[in-house]
């Protein structure tokens, strides 16, 4: 009996014993399912997470390629309405007529402007300089709705770039004003680094605000001037216009009798170091900025119906009987020399009215302390010039006059070039905080 109910304990333990253990398994099996359930949406996360991130890393390459193309591009577009050939004819007010206000643009996403401001597409030759460029770029100029008198002075220009795929587009803007960043208008009639001769028959009629308030200046030099000699003299502009063109009596300031007066300032150490500088605000080393936005003529035989600037590389002679421009419309006329041509020459009865730069190009690699040689300014009998008269020669400004010759300070001339939007005065800034990646 007893060996019976021991062996029915036993076999009753063995079995179940053999059930725990398949209760055992199949919890181990759910673990399992559970765990790699929990892997697969982890893997899953993941790899989702991980194209997002990719994505976005290449969503933010294409950007910065975009960005990159457009900061190019506004760089060309400064570049451009700084210097460019065109300049002129996109500041003059004339244009303007044909602007329209931004709002009613799809170009570049300027509508976002609105009606506050007037905007102009452009295409531009990436290499502006290329007669043939490879590509033009789109452009818009955007400028301000105020009167019409300070149209063309200040601009933003906004340029879009692409991606390398053109999937990426930015845009970006930036403001730039344009302003007179020089000594031009306030320049006496005779103006020069080196020795200016005063001798011959010729009248000078001074700036007379040059030196300040009531400063009246007719010569202005570096150099000590010798004593006038033969009949040249100077005097106010209202006692020249009383005597009928000339200076004469107690109107004269200076003159061969009576010596050099006030409105002769020589051996001025507050003379301009670099006088080119001083008057287009434009380092002599870097004419060719000045140059590049003029009108560049190798004679003045054609000067009839030029405006703005003009950039002479050979002599310059102005014949006999000519008016060449106006006291509304001023040339602003730089004769370059280089060592050969580059003379200045006013035929008998001729008449110039705005600004005469005798430029003595420098040599490269620049040395400031080497001498320039600007070309000689002759005027012969009866010639007039209305503005001002200006040479950069280190030496001697070459001034040769034979018969009379009357050098007459314009307000109104000088005032014309610097407020005009084509003036080689004009220096272009760009508005502190104005770049936006955004409209």
């Amino acid at each position: 009996m007893n060996t019976k109910r021991i062996q029915m304990t036993n076999a009753s333990t063995s079995i179940y014993g053999q059930g725990r253990h398949h209760q055992g398994g199949y919890a181990t099996l759910g673990i399992a399912v559970v765990l790699l359930l929990v892997l697969s949406l982890m893997t899953i996360y993941l790899t989702r997470s991980g194209i997002i991130d990719i994505r976005t890393s290449a969503n933010k390459a294409r950007y910065a390629q975009a960005l990159t193309d457009a900061e190019r591009k506004l760089e060309i577009g400064l570049s451009w309405l700084s210097y460019g050939p065109n300049r002129v004819a996109l500041l003059a007010k004339s244009p303007f007529a044909d602007w329209v206000t931004c709002d009613t643009l799809t170009s570049l996403k300027v509508q976002d402007l609105g009606v506050e401001w007037l905007c102009r597409p452009t295409q531009i030759d990436e290499d502006f300089s290329n007669p043939t460029p490879p590509t033009t770029i789109d452009y818009v100029f955007a400028t301000p709705v105020v009167d019409e008198d300070n149209l063309g002075k200040t601009f933003v220009v906004v340029a879009e770039g692409n991606s390398v795929d053109s999937s990426g587009v930015a845009v970006v803007k930036q403001g730039v004003f344009f302003f007179t960043g020089s000594g031009g208008a306030d320049a006496p009639p005779l103006m020069g680094t080196g020795n200016i001769p005063l001798n011959g028959n010729f009248t000078v009629v001074p700036n007379p605000n040059s030196g300040g308030k009531g400063v009246p200046v007719s010569v202005w030099s570096k150099t000590d001037i010798a004593n006038l000699s033969g009949s040249a003299s100077t005097c106010q502009l209202g006692e020249y216009e009383l005597a009928g063109g000339s200076c004469s009596g107690a109107s004269v300031i200076s003159s061969s009798s009576n010596g050099k007066g006030p409105d002769i300032v020589d051996d001025d150490l507050d003379f301009p170091d670099d006088v080119f500088k001083y008057i287009f605000g434009v380092p002599t080393p870097g004419y060719e900025t000045v140059k590049a936005q003029a009108t560049v003529v190798s004679n003045c035989n054609n000067l009839a119906g030029l405006t703005g600037t003009i950039w002479v590389t050979g002599d310059c002679t102005i014949p006999s009987g000519t008016t060449v421009g106006s006291a509304i419309a001023p040339l602003q006329l730089i004769v370059e020399s280089n060592g050969v041509t580059g003379d200045f020459t006013m035929n008998a009865n001729s008449t110039f009215y705005g600004l005469l730069f005798a430029f003595g190009r420098p040599t490269f690699p620049y040395v400031e302390s080497a001498a320039l040689n600007a070309g000689a300014i002759k005027a012969n009998g009866g010639a007039k010039f209305y503005g001002a008269m200006i040479s950069n020669d280190t030496t001697n400004m070459g001034l040769e006059i034979n018969g009379t010759f009357d050098m007459v300070y314009s307000k109104s001339v000088m005032e014309t070039l610097a407020n005009s939007p084509s003036s080689a005065f004009k220096t272009m800034a760009r508005i502190p905080s104005s770049w936006a990646d955004f409209l």
